[in-house]
């Protein structure tokens, strides 16, 4: 990231900045205050969407980004995948003012990209991984928040994550009761180059 121009790295510092402040979404999500929490589905369709337009941003422009399903020849589908980025034009789409769903030829997928809450591995997690590493050949993984009070934790989460076999994994920020929210500009910066890099 040296190589970067200062006026480059500050700008893209600044949407990570403006994409926290956007969401914010933890909080909402969270039991730990006794309320609510806000619809999971509607939360986590809000940040992979607001994932897609930073993403669109920095996507070479022979690729496409979209939310939805991958497709083999025979017809089969893969589980509802939360970001696709892929070549051409996709085998179906559903397009309005409020939603756009794709269904994308497997042949044409290079990377999909999985979106969570926090920071926490689980069965769950490897099971879907490994039925979509049937459908796309690199899966990556984007939480919005690293929930913990030590920065090292996050990093172990972050090895934990791979060897689960997700090529990479990235979050917005680290937070816990009592500290402020520490955008991770690191992973942030790492994230848009490899975008730009496809």
């Amino acid at each position: 990231m040296s190589s970067l121009p200062l006026a480059l790295k500050t700008l893209r510092k600044a949407r990570l900045y403006s994409l926290i402040e956007r969401l914010d979404l933890f909080p909402l999500t969270s039991r730990f205050e006794r309320q609510e929490p806000l619809f999971l589905f509607a939360r986590g369709l809000i940040f992979s969407s607001s994932l897609i337009e930073e993403i669109r941003q920095d996507l070479p422009r022979e690729y496409a980004v979209a939310w939805g399903q991958i497709m083999t020849e025979d017809g089969t589908l893969s589980p509802e995948t939360d970001i696709i980025i892929y070549e051409g034009r996709p085998f179906h789409e559903w397009k309005t003012e409020v939603i756009r769903f794709t269904i994308v030829p497997k042949e044409q997928v290079r990377v999909a990209i999985e979106c969570c809450e926090s920071f926490r591995p689980t069965k769950h997690q490897k099971k879907h991984l490994d039925n979509l590493l049937k459908f796309a050949p690199i899966v990556y993984l984007f939480a919005e928040c690293c929930w913990s009070q030590e920065k090292y934790a996050c990093k172990k989460r972050q090895k934990t994550f791979q060897d689960l076999g997700y090529k990479d994994v990235f979050f917005l920020y680290r937070w816990y009761p009592g500290i402020n929210k520490d955008p991770n500009e690191a992973d942030w910066l790492r994230f848009l180059d490899m975008i730009r890099s496809l």
